[in-house]
C-alpha cells in the first residue's frame, strides 16, 4: 500500500508538469531546490500557486484568464485532498 506522501507526490509531480512548471517538481531531473521536501511542502506551494493564479487572473485577457482558473483548480483540489493529512508537520522552506 503506497503511502500518503507517494500518492501526494505523484499527483503533485503530474499538477507541475502539466501547468508548466516542472521546475517545482521533485525528485525529478528538471527539479529545482525541492530536496527534502515532505506534504506539507506541496500543499504550501500550491497555495503559493493559487495566490498566484488569483493575481494573474485579473490582470489577464479572457483566453488567458480561463487557463489561470484551470490551473487553480488543480491546485485546489490538491490541497483540499492532502491539507488534512499534514496535521502538525512543519515545511522544509518558506513557500511565498
Amino acid at each position: 500500500m503506497k503511502s500518503v506522501y507517494e500518492i501526494a507526490l505523484k499527483r503533485y509531480n503530474a499538477i507541475m508538469e502539466s501547468t508548466g512548471k516542472e521546475h517545482l517538481t521533485i525528485e525529478t531531473q528538471l527539479s529545482e531546490n525541492t530536496e527534502g521536501w515532505n506534504v506539507a511542502d506541496m500543499v504550501a506551494e500550491c497555495k503559493a500557486q493559487i495566490e498566484f493564479c488569483n493575481d494573474a487572473i485579473y490582470g489577464a485577457d479572457t483566453e488567458t484568464s480561463y487557463e489561470y482558473r484551470l490551473e487553480r483548480t488543480k491546485f485546489e483540489r490538491f490541497v483540499k485532498r492532502f491539507a488534512p493529512q499534514i496535521g502538525n508537520v512543519k515545511t522544509i522552506v518558506e513557500h511565498v
